[in-house]
């Protein structure tokens, strides 16, 4: 009985180790800054580096969710004038930066 008094459960996680979950917030969140990219990059680059270590088939499974498949439209009176696919998201960025200095002028 002396012993099973003595035993303290398991914390549920590591993060205990970092203090207050104020604390702990700051510094995880600190991780994708200290990358010099935004968070919504990190998280879609973490998911994708996860989504490798799966083993088949869920692997295959996973890795179709990282594809991405964007239309851009352009709408004037109405109407979708311009319908455009983009197949590779560096070249919807691209689009998207010409677009805006045009815009700028």
């Amino acid at each position: 009985r002396a012993l099973a008094d003595q035993r303290q459960a398991p914390p549920a996680s590591p993060l205990h180790l970092l203090g207050s979950p104020r604390r702990s917030s700051l510094l995880l969140g600190a991780m994708w800054r200290a990358a010099g990219v935004s968070y919504l990059r990190y998280s879609n680059e973490m998911a994708g580096i996860l989504r490798q270590c799966l083993k088949e088939p869920y692997r295959e499974k996973a890795m179709a969710k990282d594809q991405v498949h964007l239309v851009e439209k352009i709408w004037a009176g109405g109407a979708v004038q311009v319908k455009n696919t983009i197949e590779e998201l560096g070249k919807g960025f691209e689009g998207a930066a010409a677009s805006a200095g045009e815009a700028k002028k």
